[in-house]
């Protein structure tokens, strides 16, 4: 799944560097509980996230209502679209 809102989709701003520390919106915490309503129809028995804010605040959001702890994995954090391609 994909992170809810966060501000940087607010102002359009592309954020995905590692020092990244962009929150959810109202709207992103709602898109994840909407999202915490289909999963808890599910087993879940883990919860991985990449390092960014956004994402993590998404996955803990699901991660409380199942007593998980969030597995933090930089390998699921996007490149560095800034420094990839140059």
């Amino acid at each position: 799944m994909r992170h809810g809102e966060s501000v940087a989709n607010e102002t359009k701003t592309i954020t995905n560097l590692p020092s990244d520390s962009t929150p959810l919106t109202e709207l992103g915490r709602e898109q994840a509980n909407k999202l915490l309503e289909i999963f808890q129809q599910r087993r879940i028995i883990a919860i991985y996230t990449s390092p960014l804010t956004r994402a993590r605040e998404t996955a803990e959001i699901i991660a409380a209502a199942f007593g998980l702890e969030v597995e933090i994995d930089d390998a699921l954090r996007e490149p560095d679209c800034f420094t990839a391609y140059k």
